[in-house]
């Protein structure tokens, strides 16, 4: 599953292949997942800059506004 940005929503959601994950179509603040990256699975929350910015709490380098370019779009995503 990887993370993409929802333009209905204007907010993250999980993909698997090409399909939203149910659910977890539109990420909400705050929520838990992990990451992998570096070669690791990494727990961390996503989250909302008042500028519209999502971004890792953890690793908050990685961060995106909906473009695909971003750092934050394509990453590899799972939940406990």
């Amino acid at each position: 599953m990887i993370l993409g940005y929802n333009n209905d929503l204007k907010r993250y959601g999980v993909l698997d292949f090409d399909l939203w994950v149910k659910g977890k179509e539109g990420l909400n603040c705050g929520q838990s997942l992990e990451v992998f990256i570096n070669g690791e699975w990494v727990k961390d929350r996503i989250e909302r800059k008042n500028d519209g910015t999502w971004y890792l709490v953890n690793n908050n380098q990685i961060c995106g506004t909906g473009d695909y370019r971003d750092s934050i779009e394509g990453l590899k995503v799972r939940f406990n």
